[in-house]
């Protein structure tokens, strides 16, 4: 019932990707004008060895009239079932490229709405292996059945009626017996060859993704000496697929060896059948010509017709991944009618906040509010909870229990657009694309002019620097920022923050790869010129600490101490450490 249910899901899926493929006017008269050509090409094919039959018979006659015409139909009609195969691929590959593109914007799209916690389940490069594949494995399933499958199966079924119509039944049944021996065949061989090529995906996806992890960690493996490591690492994951993937190939010739014992045999026994009735009398020089005719055009297309229907199976399993991908939900959801924030001031509040990761609780009843333009200073050790809630705050998770309030409206009844409108994130592992500088400053602000981009950077201390670029804001950063250094990047976040000049942000250590002074440059700047901003700073170090409204302090899941905002920076950070002293002292005991 499960797989059923399953099933039927694939197939709503499919069947939803192919409507919107055919929306396009133009897609579908290329769909019709491509099945007008395998009609035509279908008619063509049965007629070449009828008439190459006419032929040979017609060569007793002395009418040269009469055999001129024939040749000239022979050729005409051959030409027409070349000419039909080309123009039908030139409408088809539309159709399958068109696919290919919905396909891959569809699963992008999907990819999109999905949780945080989707992507802490993926290994590095699964997801890409997955649409690779299945977009690579589209053609398979198009051209297989179009060109091959569909056209090959109505040619045979017209044959059959045409020969039983003509000769004897027994040249029908062995036609027949031939076809239907081969299909059984090749479906009892397919199921373990399905199973072996399931595995073997598995096994790829796995190994692409420890491939990918170890190189994209190129730098730490070269510091600490590890590439013997690595090598062995991947070496055993090669391997996995190497024996994966020769098991499936031999079975799968193994199947094509038997599909050919099969289809030789057949179509051995009707020709010396059509031979000895020749001999007999009973047929013709022209009926011989016209079933080896037929045989030795329909020999080659049922040869590889089990081959492509265990394409087509394989490409349908490689869909899969796709299709599971497309089926999956978020369990972080927008509401059906989502509400939009107003105005200029946005009071934070969280009430009450518990968060579980799996069974593993990480805040516990977390309560605190800042007022429109304040600035909370978070503290705490590692690992308790200080970057979850900015996660919380900005929907990458919801929370087990509680609630998180922006003027005192749940997030949750908020549209994705609206509450990341308002907010802005400086988080602690900068994410930059493998872009120019200038495309990953409009990352957060499109149409952003120049000057705007320019004085962002200035802001945020970043000018001179680029200015001494040889390609200045055109300069490429690498894969994840790779070419600048840690401070650089941590600079080209606070100036995406400059430009976007969001209500609401989020610090989450964001200078600590910055020196002294330039940390009291961008504290400066980020009061001056964000001055109503409602600032979440999250920090081991005393990054505008002088300037908090409020200091709370996490431990063990909850809010251990909340400083007074009559603190001075020197008092808030003696209650920190005093609390965490005493913390410590009472673990210990």
């Amino acid at each position: 019932m499960i797989n059923k249910t399953r099933y039927k899901h694939y197939w709503a899926c499919l069947s939803s990707i192919l409507l919107k493929t055919f929306e396009d006017k133009h897609i579908l008269i290329h769909l019709f004008l491509s099945i007008i050509f395998l009609v035509i090409g279908i008619i063509s094919t049965i007629a070449v060895p009828f008439m190459l039959k006419k032929i040979i018979e017609s060569f007793s006659s002395s009418e040269i009239g009469s055999i001129t015409l024939i040749l000239l139909g022979y050729g005409a009609i051959w030409m027409i079932s070349q000419a039909s195969l080309h123009l039908r691929a030139i409408f088809t590959y539309r159709i399958e490229q068109r696919i290919t593109f919905v396909l891959g914007l569809r699963v992008i799209s999907h990819i999109y709405t999905l949780s945080h916690s989707y992507f802490l389940d993926q290994k590095p490069g699964a997801l890409t292996n997955v649409i690779r594949r299945a977009q690579t494995d589209v053609p398979s399933i198009i051209l297989g059945v179009f060109f091959h499958v569909l056209p090959t199966i109505i040619e045979f079924l017209f044959v059959l009626v045409l020969i039983s119509s003509l000769y004897p039944p027994i040249y029908t049944l062995m036609l027949a017996g031939t076809l239907v021996a081969f299909f059984i065949y090749t479906l009892i061989s397919m199921k373990s060859i399905l199973n072996d090529r399931q595995i073997a995906n598995e096994i790829d996806k796995n190994t692409e993704g420890v491939v990918i992890d170890w190189l994209s960690n190129y730098e730490a493996v070269k510091v600490f000496g590890r590439h013997e490591l690595a090598i062995n690492v991947c070496e055993k994951e090669l391997k996995k697929r190497e024996t994966a993937e020769v098991k499936f190939l031999t079975k799968f010739s193994t199947a094509r060896l038997g599909q050919s014992i099969i289809l030789g045999l057949g179509l051995s026994f009707l020709t010396y059948f059509v031979a000895v009735g020749v001999l007999q009398g009973t047929l013709t020089v022209g009926d011989f010509v016209l079933f080896n005719g037929y045989i030795l055009q329909f020999i080659l297309p049922i040869s590889i017709l089990g081959q492509i229907i265990q394409d087509i199976k394989k490409a349908l399993l490689d869909m899969k991944g796709i299709i599971d991908i497309l089926l999956t939900t978020s369990e972080i959801k927008e509401t059906p009618h989502p509400l939009r924030l107003s105005g200029n001031s946005f009071d934070v509040e969280f009430k009450d906040v518990t968060f579980m990761y799996k069974d593993r609780v990480i805040l516990d009843k977390v309560s605190f509010e800042i007022e429109s333009g304040k600035t909370l200073l978070i503290l705490g050790e590692t690992g308790k909870g200080k970057s979850t809630l900015a996660k919380l705050l900005l929907r990458l998770y919801d929370s087990t229990k509680g609630q998180v309030l922006i003027n005192q409206t749940n997030i949750k009844h908020l549209s994705f657009q609206s509450l990341y409108e308002i907010i802005g994130w400086v988080p602690q592992e900068t994410y930059l694309l493998n872009d120019t500088i200038k495309n990953n400053i409009l990352f957060v602000q499109p149409d952003a002019s120049l000057k705007d981009i320019e004085l962002a950077l200035e802001r945020a201390c970043l000018l001179d620097f680029i200015d001494c670029l040889p390609d200045g804001i055109h300069t490429i950063v690498g894969d994840k920022g790779l070419k600048l250094s840690g401070g650089e990047k941590q600079r080209l976040a606070i100036a995406r923050l400059f430009l976007k000049k969001p209500k609401i942000c989020i610090f989450d250590e964001a200078t600590s790869s910055l020196d002294k002074n330039t940390e009291l440059l961008i504290q400066n700047n980020v009061e001056t010129f964000l001055p109503d901003m409602t600032k979440i700073i999250i920090t081991h170090r005393p990054f505008m600490i002088n300037k908090a409204d409020k200091i709370i302090s996490l431990n063990n899941g909850g809010i251990s101490q909340t400083v007074p905002p009559s603190f001075n920076s020197c008092e808030a950070q003696v209650a920190y450490q005093s609390q965490k002293t005493t913390n410590n002292y009472w673990r210990s005991k």
